[in-house]
């Protein structure tokens, strides 16, 4: 039986408040380990990009192990790349407040279908299963986000090894 529009509008906004208060819960949890991240990745690119223009600069001089030299601006060419697809994953972490605007539709349809003698039952699955639906998603950008900035910091340091090799070296 289709709910009266009164109720179901009062319902949905009922639902859709404790949506959001979820989904900022969640955020408040996250964003500051997501912002450390993206503060390590713009760091690690700044200064990857520093070290590579330096040293081809400075190529020029040096003479001997040049193969020495191109593990070099390899190790912080791939740190670079990975550093800016962290930040370029991290963009789909903080996308909750969009996420929050089209999830309103498929709680629309959500409410139509309501049965109001399970009341509590039904509001909580609604909005879990939205919230699922989203940490299902965030959880999987934050491990790729997390995979892309240890293998630029892993490289970073491969790079600045072989940099300090080539110092010692001349």
């Amino acid at each position: 039986m289709p709910l009266d529009p009164k109720v179901e509008s009062s319902l949905f906004e009922t639902i859709y408040e404790s949506f959001q208060e979820s989904a900022s819960k969640l955020g408040a949890i996250y964003t500051p380990q997501w912002n450390v991240r993206n503060e390590i990745a713009k760091t690690l690119l700044t200064i990857s990009t520093a070290v590579l223009v330096i040293s081809i600069s400075l190529s020029s001089r040096i003479t001997a192990h040049r193969w020495i030299l191109d593990i070099c601006w390899s190790a912080f060419l791939l740190a670079i790349f990975f550093s800016v697809a962290t930040l370029w994953l991290s963009l789909g972490l903080f996308s909750l407040p969009a996420f929050m605007v089209a999830v309103r539709t498929d709680l629309r349809k959500a409410v139509k279908d309501f049965d109001l003698e399970k009341l509590e039952e039904a509001s909580g699955a609604i909005v879990n299963r939205l919230v699922i639906n989203y940490l299902n998603k965030m959880e999987k950008l934050d491990r790729w986000a997390l995979k892309t900035i240890e293998a630029s910091l892993l490289l970073f340091v491969i790079g600045l090894f072989f940099t300090a090799i080539i110092g010692w070296t001349q």
